[in-house]
C-alpha cells in the first residue's frame, strides 16, 4: 500500500513537468463528465452531525499541544494519541466503527473509499490557514456591518480542520474584545443549542469522509480555539502542551457564546461525490487534490458555487503540493480542470523547496 509522507530531497522540476504533462495528456482524451468514479454507485449518502450530538459526547479530559501556523501565530490542536484512545475506549459502544483503530494504526496515509487521512495534519493545511488573514477581515467587517445575510464558510475534506480552527480563534479573540465572556453570561443566561429563530451571521461547514474524524479531531480543535481565545482574554498563560477537562461549564460556554454572536457550525460526513453543499461566500480546502480518482468530485462541488444568490463569486482557497506521486493529483491537474470550465487559478504562494507546494486562488 503506498504512502505519501515521505521525506525526499531537492525534487527534479522537469520530472514534475513531465509527470503532469502525462497526466494532463490523459484527462485531455477525456471529458470532464466521462472521468468518473467506478464505486459512485454504491457510496452512501452525505450525512450530518449536530454540534450537541459531538459535544456531549466528548471525554472528561482531552490533550493537547500548540501548532504553529507562522512566526506570529499559534493554535492549539487535539494530540493524536489521545484521539486514539478515546476511539479505544468508545469501541465497544460503537460497534459499527470496528475499523476505525486499525484505520489509526494503518501504515498508510489512505484507503480508499474508507479512509481519507483526516486524522493527519498535512502541511499544506498550516500553509492555508496562514493565507486566511483577508478572509478574518472581511468576516469581522461583515459582522460590524450588521448584515441580515450569512455568510457562509465550507472547508472541503476539513480533517483536523486547522485552517478552520485558526480562522475561529481570530475570530473568537476578536468577538471576546467586543464583550467578555463574563458580560455575555450575565446578559444572556441559560441559552440553549440551536437557537432556531435567530438567522445566524456566519455559518461553517466542515466536511470530512470519516465521522469520526469530526468527533475525534474537528470539533475538539474548534472547542480548543475557544478556550485558547477565552484564556488569552483572561490574560492567562497557557503550557505548549496540557491537558483540557471538559466541563458542563465549558461547553455551555462555548455554546452561548455562539448564539449570541450567531455562529453556526455544520459538520457533514460522506464522499464528495454525494456532497450537495449550498452556495457559500468563502470555500477553502488543502491536501485534497491528490488522486485523480476524486479530483473530478472536487471540482465539481466547487463549480456548484460559479453564482450565489446575490449574483457574486465565491473566494476559493486551495493549498496543496504540486505533485502527489504514487497517486497523480496536485496543482497542475486541478488547473487543467478549472481552465477546462472556463475558470482560471492564480498563486498566492508558490514554495518549490523540496516537494513543491503551493497556495492557489480559484476564480469561478
Amino acid at each position: 500500500m503506498f504512502k505519501f509522507n515521505f521525506e525526499i530531497g531537492q525534487v527534479n522540476n522537469q520530472l514534475d513537468q513531465h509527470s503532469s504533462q502525462n497526466l494532463n495528456q490523459n484527462l485531455k482524451n477525456q471529458s470532464f463528465n466521462q472521468i468518473n468514479l467506478n464505486h459512485d454507485n454504491i457510496q452512501s449518502d452525505c450525512q450530518n452531525i449536530t454540534l450537541s450530538q459531538i459535544i456531549n459526547h466528548l471525554p472528561p479530559f482531552i490533550s493537547f499541544s500548540t501548532l504553529k501556523i507562522n512566526s506570529n501565530h499559534s493554535i492549539l490542536k487535539r494530540d493524536l494519541y489521545d484521539a486514539k484512545y478515546q476511539s479505544f475506549l468508545n469501541q465497544d459502544q460503537e460497534s459499527l466503527h470496528k475499523s476505525l483503530d486499525s484505520i489509526l494504526q494503518a501504515p498508510s496515509d489512505l484507503i480508499p473509499g474508507i479512509y481519507e487521512g483526516g486524522f493527519k495534519t498535512w502541511e499544506c493545511s498550516i500553509d492555508l490557514a496562514s493565507h486566511l488573514n483577508d478572509s478574518i477581515h472581511l468576516l469581522k467587517s461583515h459582522l460590524a456591518s450588521d448584515s441580515k445575510k450569512t455568510f457562509k464558510i465550507l472547508e472541503i475534506g476539513c480533517g483536523s480542520a486547522v485552517p478552520t480552527s485558526f480562522l475561529c480563534f481570530e475570530l473568537f479573540k476578536h468577538l471576546l474584545k467586543i464583550k467578555p465572556l463574563f458580560k455575555l453570561l450575565i446578559d444572556k443566561p441559560n441559552q440553549q443549542i440551536n437557537n432556531h429563530n435567530q438567522i445566524p451571521q456566519i455559518k461553517i461547514t466542515l466536511q470530512d469522509f470519516n465521522s469520526d474524524v469530526l468527533k475525534l479531531l474537528t470539533l475538539p480543535n474548534i472547542l480548543l480555539a475557544f478556550y485558547h481565545a477565552h484564556q488569552l482574554d483572561q490574560n492567562k498563560i497557557l503550557k505548549a502542551s496540557d491537558d483540557l477537562e471538559i466541563t458542563q461549564e465549558l461547553k455551555s460556554n462555548f455554546i452561548t457564546f455562539l448564539n449570541f454572536h450567531q455562529l453556526e457550525f455544520e459538520f457533514i460526513h460522506g464522499p464528495w461525490s454525494t456532497f450537495q453543499p449550498e452556495p457559500c461566500n468563502l470555500i477553502y480546502s488543502s491536501e485534497t487534490i491528490y488522486s485523480l480518482d476524486s479530483i473530478q468530485d472536487f471540482v465539481k462541488i466547487i463549480f456548484k458555487h460559479k453564482t450565489l444568490v446575490d449574483k457574486s463569486k465565491p473566494i476559493i482557497l486551495v493549498a496543496a503540493k504540486t505533485i502527489y506521486f504514487g497517486v497523480g493529483g496536485g496543482y497542475h491537474i486541478l488547473k487543467e480542470l478549472v481552465e477546462g470550465l472556463s475558470g482560471t487559478i492564480d498563486l498566492i504562494n508558490s514554495d518549490q523547496v523540496g516537494i513543491g507546494k503551493v497556495v492557489m486562488k480559484i476564480h469561478l
